[in-house]
């Protein structure tokens, strides 16, 4: 991983402990970094592999793993919804907030919260504005394109849209938000805010089709699609960033504010 500072300039590298390695979507670091890591092994009673799952905190001057934790994944929602498979161990997508607070995403719009990193169970709640719903014809037209001669139109129509836009971001006072799937045929996109503490503090609407965010302070920042206008020859949204600033919003004042 190399890191820059903002004129360009190369600050430092350091050697990342694995190749299947995701940074939690935090932008604030110093000398740690907490990251997914996705590791195989082979089985040991059956031919094939296990994908394992786990979190480690490297320092990024050595490299060195300083903390790591393989979380509990054998939960099951009351819909049934398997949250880990037999191939797999641990959790994926974890996202910590800078107080130490856990979220993943599962699956049916279930989030599992761990109000600290080493906390042994977490919290599983049901986001309240999460509906199941299927691809949009326009969708189904990107993944066509997309897909190419791997295609399987049925399959992809028949799978639930997901509940987040991955990865999560937790704000400086550690809420989270998440980028839902909700709005973007309409031209919005909704923005799903919960307390570390699991509570669904409400929903903020933002234009056109938001793929991830940031925060810094009252500062949000949206990467979008625009809609296709007059002036798109090739027929693709073009990609663009919102500024907003949310210092006035109602639901963070409430929450800041009890």
């Amino acid at each position: 991983m190399s890191i820059f500072d903002p004129a360009g300039t190369l600050v430092s590298e350091v050697r990342l402990p694995s190749r299947g390695f995701r940074g939690l979507g935090s932008s604030v670091f110093s000398s740690v970094l907490t990251a997914n890591v996705l590791s195989m092994r082979t089985r040991r009673d059956s031919p094939g592999v296990i994908r394992s799952y786990r979190q480690v905190e490297i320092d990024v001057e050595s490299g060195e793993i300083v903390w790591e934790r393989t979380f509990p994944g054998r939960f099951r929602a009351e819909s049934g919804c398997a949250v880990i498979r037999g191939d797999q161990e641990g959790l994926m997508t974890g996202a910590f907030s800078p107080r130490g607070s856990v979220v993943f995403g599962l699956c049916d719009g279930h989030l599992l919260f761990f109000a600290g990193r080493d906390d042994p169970l977490g919290t599983m709640i049901v986001a309240p504005r999460y509906v199941v719903e299927y691809p949009s014809e326009r969708e189904v037209e990107e993944y066509m394109e997309s897909a190419g001669i791997f295609a399987n139109e049925s399959f992809f129509r028949s799978q639930p849209k997901p509940y987040p836009r991955l990865p999560f971001v937790f704000d400086d006072h550690d809420r989270l938000w998440v980028v839902t799937r909700r709005g973007r045929d309409v031209g919005v996109s909704y923005l799903d805010v919960y307390s570390s503490g699991a509570e669904y503090l409400g929903a903020v609407r933002v234009r056109h089709d938001a793929h991830a965010i940031n925060l810094l302070g009252s500062t949000l920042v949206v990467l979008v699609n625009r809609p296709v206008g007059p002036r798109d020859a090739d027929g693709y949204p073009d990609r663009g960033v919102d500024w907003y600033d949310v210092g006035g919003l109602e639901l963070l004042e409430a929450a800041q504010n009890p």
